[in-house]
């Protein structure tokens, strides 16, 4: 978040020019460098973390094979962390899944939330993995497939406030930082995608689901238009999990998904450790 922070102050502060353009090329180069030092750590760190529980793994370049519950998961190396935030920590599940329930996964990734939630409820229940980036999606089907999960429907689009096409950022080196708001330093988005987005009440009405029990969400600062674009599903009574540390527009995300909730009856939580909202009717 520093270094977003500093970029959002070079865009505002310096008026529009080729020194502009320079110093943001030199910043996002070094950012970038030591944004990619930095996750690397912390993913040698969770490898170790991992080994003391007794947790099997094989890395393959730069991707990393998990064997953990039973489930055979494939995450990129920079991103084996959520491997532990999800199967170990649980930070989404404060409010928990029942057997039956119908959850959507916002920015699902490669799965590693889905398939936790998939066995937890059960086959009476079903995921929806939402997700837009083609090299995530293979890898999503992957750990699907190799898993033989039936009840994960995937859904390839972005989350949004409205219906169409829109251009996905792609950060060449942390691909859980994929973001519709190219606004990141710390990884430089390098290429783009032409990727489908739509709100989650569209998404729902074609699948002809009336009602859902859990939203986990995590899209890179897009947490604020997708909220607008599921009025319909908020006046339910469903809970939530929002990942709230993205920076839009030089202000966290949680300044407006707060207040946002709280405005439509739900009554939150904040888990202060790992930026995510708990909310819940």
């Amino acid at each position: 978040m520093y270094f977003e922070f500093i970029t959002q102050a070079i865009s505002r502060i310096i008026p529009d020019s080729k020194f502009k353009r320079k110093i943001s090329k030199i910043y996002s180069q070094y950012s970038s460098f030591l944004g990619e030092r930095y996750l690397r750590s912390i993913s040698l760190r969770t490898l170790l973390d991992l080994k003391k529980l007794s947790v099997p793994y094989e890395v393959r370049g730069g991707m990393v094979r998990v064997l953990i519950e039973d489930f055979d998961i494939l995450i990129y190396l920079n991103n084996v962390s959520i491997v532990k935030e999800i199967f170990v920590e649980k930070v989404y599940l404060r409010n928990k899944l029942e057997e039956g329930d119908v959850v959507v996964d916002c920015g699902a990734h490669v799965g590693t939330f889905s398939l936790l939630a998939s066995r937890i409820v059960g086959k009476s229940g079903v995921v929806i993995a939402i997700e837009p980036a083609k090299e995530n999606l293979k890898i999503l089907k992957r750990n699907i497939r190799k898993n033989r999960v039936k009840n994960i429907i995937i859904v390839p689009k972005a989350l949004w406030s409205s219906r169409g096409k829109m251009e996905l950022g792609i950060s060449e080196v942390n691909p859980g930082e994929h973001s519709l708001l190219h606004r990141n330093a710390l990884h430089q988005n390098l290429s783009s995608e032409i990727i489908r987005a739509d709100t989650l009440d569209n998404i729902l009405r074609e699948l002809r689901v009336r009602k859902v029990d859990f939203i986990k969400m995590d899209i890179e600062g897009a947490e604020i238009e997708a909220l607008k674009g599921m009025e319909r599903t908020l006046r339910n009574d469903v809970k939530l999990a929002i990942a709230s540390y993205h920076i839009v527009n030089g202000r966290k995300t949680i300044n407006f998904v707060i207040p946002f909730l709280k405005e439509r009856g739900f009554k939150i939580s904040v888990d202060k450790k790992n930026h995510i909202i708990h909310a819940r009717k």
